[in-house]
Parts: C-alpha cells; sequence; structure tokens
C-alpha cells in the first residue's frame, strides 16, 4: 500500500454515509464507491489489502481507502471489535492539498472522536453539520503538509516511469538508470520509503491497474492484461487470483463485492 494520498482540505469536505457498528464477522471485503473516500477508525488490529496490497493495523488505527479501491479487511479476534466508516470527498471549491496517510495510529485521540462522533450520529437525521465538522477536524488531525513528507525525487521518477509505461517489459536495471542511482541503492530505497523491492511494487501497480479496469472498463479481459504488461493470460489469471481471491471474470461481475461480509471461521 501507498504511504499516503493527496487530499484538498481547505474547506469543509462533502459527507457521505457514516456508520459506526460492532464488526462481528472476522472479514469484510468491498469495493469503494468511485466518488467517495473512506476512513475507518478502528477499536480492533487487523490486517487490510488494498488492490492486492496487504498491511498489518493496530487496535486504534486510522485507515483511509481511496474511490474504486477493491479492499478486504481481515480482523483479528480482539476484546473490542468496532470501528467507524466515514465517507468523504473534498469541497468542490477546495484547492490546498495535504497529505493523508493510508494508515496511521490514532489510539491516543479515539476515545474523543468515539465521543464526538457518537453525538454528531445523534444529530445526523437533522443535520451533517455536526458530523462534517468532526470528520474535518479529524482529517485535519491526521494530515500533513506534502512538503512535510516529501517524496525521494530518485523515486518519484521511477513512480512516473512505471506508471507510463506498464504495458511494456522493463527489468530493475532499467528502473535504476531512470532513477539515476544504482541497483542495490534502488532496492534500499524502495525497501525504506514503500517497504516493497522493485519487482514487487511493479507486480502491485500492475494489478492495482488491473483491478481498476476489470470493475469499471468494458475493455476485453485480454487487452486489459496487455495493458498493465501481463499478455499471458494464463499467467495474468493467476496473479489476479493470487491477489484478489477471484478471477478476473469474477472480479468484473463484481461476484466478489456483492458478498459485502464473508465469514471466515
Amino acid at each position: 500500500m501507498v504511504k499516503s494520498v493527496p487530499f484538498k482540505l481547505d474547506l469543509p469536505p462533502t459527507i457521505g454515509q457514516v456508520s459506526g457498528y460492532d464488526f462481528k464477522k472476522t472479514q469484510l471485503a468491498w469495493q469503494q464507491s468511485p466518488q467517495w473516500h473512506v476512513l475507518i477508525l478502528t477499536f480492533y488490529s487487523g490486517e487490510i489489502t488494498v488492490n492486492g496490497s496487504a498491511q498489518r493495523f493496530n487496535e486504534g488505527s486510522a485507515i483511509v481507502v481511496t474511490p474504486g479501491s477493491l479492499a478486504n479487511i481481515r480482523r483479528d479476534d480482539c476484546p473490542k471489535n468496532g470501528h467507524f466508516f466515514l465517507h468523504f470527498t473534498a469541497h468542490p471549491e477546495a484547492t490546498h492539498l495535504v497529505s493523508l496517510p493510508t494508515i496511521s495510529d490514532f489510539a491516543p485521540y479515539l476515545p474523543a472522536f468515539d465521543n464526538l462522533l457518537a453525538m454528531a450520529f445523534d444529530r445526523f437525521l437533522f443535520t451533517k453539520c455536526a458530523a462534517q465538522s468532526v470528520i474535518w477536524t479529524l482529517l485535519w488531525s491526521l494530515s500533513t503538509e506534502p512538503n512535510a513528507s516529501a517524496e525521494n525525487p530518485s523515486l518519484a521518477k521511477v513512480r512516473d516511469f512505471v506508471d507510463q509505461n506498464l504495458a511494456n517489459d522493463f527489468s530493475v536495471a532499467d528502473l535504476a538508470r531512470v532513477a539515476g542511482i544504482s541497483h542495490n541503492h534502488l532496492i534500499r530505497v524502495m525497501r525504506e520509503e514503500l517497504g516493497v523491492t522493485p519487482q514487487q511494487y511493479v507486480r502491485q501497480k500492475r494489478l492495482e491497474t488491473a483491478c481498476q479496469l476489470l470493475v469499471s472498463s468494458p475493455e476485453p479481459i485480454k487487452s486489459i492484461a496487455h495493458s498493465v504488461g501481463i499478455p499471458d493470460l494464463q499467467r495474468f489469471n493467476k496473479l489476479v487470483r493470487d491477489a484478489f481471491g477471484a478471477s478476473p471474470r469474477e472480479l468484473r461481475s463484481q461476484k466478489l463485492v456483492k458478498t459485502s461480509f464473508r465469514d471466515t471461521r
């Protein structure tokens, strides 16, 4: 998973569906709406997978999932199993860009925001203003200025190259040349910044893009496989199934998404 996502926050965000409830199942799978980000506040620990990339999170975490993503949460066996799901999108006139971490430790602040959100929910049928105010404050508390978490320039070059050349075949040595650093230095930078090797990053990016195209585009599966640089359909099917637990055809029909709760006990 990427470490942070850009978001315009100088005006109050538009608020969508908000909910808070006990998560009694052990697994939840869904496709995020193409219009809404979702902020998840968890009272439990577990693992979240977004577009095939998995990451652990602790009790009291704040998790941001971007629009259109295919996501899956596995909950650990914890004394508490509640969470908040807060949908939001940027105000259409907002201009100031901040960075929102995809996963952050929110445990010290969760009790206070738990109370504030509960009061806001009580008023939600009458006005969204209270919920909007709490969520706006919450997002500001999580955010950082983009220059405070500036990306390594070599890594930025690699990201741009990969995005523009997904359909092509390239090696780690090619990425190192684009970045202007040695092969070993590139591996070290990507491990430190992203927690993955160059090969893992490219594979995740190919599969993330494939997933988005499968669920949002009528393009033939074979064409999608070619467009993300995995022209061998048998290998493409295997990689997609390994990453998402479903075949490309099943993802396209959204069978996985329709079954929102999947009990794996």
